[in-house]
């Protein structure tokens, strides 16, 4: 063999190569736009939803002669802390853990979440027999 056809067989192997890291390259640059506009979205929605709870923040303090009783100023509160506890679950979701962590964390949040929110119907009840 001389060493043109030497040449020639290792540039098949090699433009192969090129070619297979070429589409590798071009599908992890798609990849990671893909992951950009995720985040973007997610941040956008974040934002949207602490635009809101700083407004519906506004109304209770700004309207305290629309709630009755503290029960209904307990409750509104209530409903915006739960907002605020998945927005930080998502986002801990986002910057920490993997899908297989995500979901069992979310398993367990959700088992606690029904526990709290039995609680705060059962404490609610109680206060409405005692008004009655």
């Amino acid at each position: 063999m001389n060493p043109e056809q030497i040449i020639e067989f290792v540039n098949i192997p090699l433009a192969v190569a090129t070619l297979i890291l070429t589409v590798l390259s071009i599908f992890q640059f798609f990849q990671k736009q893909s992951e950009v506009k995720t985040r973007e979205f997610l941040l956008t929605d974040w934002h949207n939803t602490m635009e809101g709870l700083r407004n519906a923040l506004f109304q209770i303090a700004q309207n305290p002669n629309r709630f009755s009783t503290k029960d209904d100023v307990v409750g509104s509160v209530n409903i915006l802390a739960q907002i605020v506890s998945s927005m930080t679950q998502a986002m801990e979701e986002q910057r920490f853990f993997s899908t297989k962590q995500t979901l069992q964390n979310r398993q367990e949040k959700q088992k606690k979440f029904e526990t709290q929110m039995q609680m705060l119907q059962d404490q609610f009840s109680n206060n409405q027999r005692k008004s009655s």
